[in-house]
């Protein structure tokens, strides 16, 4: 998978890092997982793909759980906060 970006290459520590990170999100929340994804963290990569570069994984629908056909990587949006003044 390729993100686009020179020499980027991607790496399973970042991608089992958002996987534990769903893990825990969904027990926090209660809600459901792929019974796949909970068996093991090769049926997440194979189904979602290795994290690129500056993404997070995302729910489509919020109401839904972390499900293949609900996931995705994306780039989180940036905040600008309004300047003081």
């Amino acid at each position: 998978m390729s993100t686009g970006q020179p020499g980027y290459i991607p790496n399973s520590r970042s991608t089992r890092r958002a996987y534990r990170g769903m893990l825990n999100l969904a027990a926090q929340l209660h809600v459901e997982i792929e019974p796949r994804w909970r068996e093991s963290f090769g049926h997440f990569l194979n189904d979602v793909g290795f994290r690129p570069e500056n993404t997070i994984l995302r729910r489509r629908d919020n109401h839904r759980g972390f499900f293949a056909d609900n996931c995705m990587w994306i780039v989180p949006p940036v905040v600008i906060e309004p300047a003081a003044g």
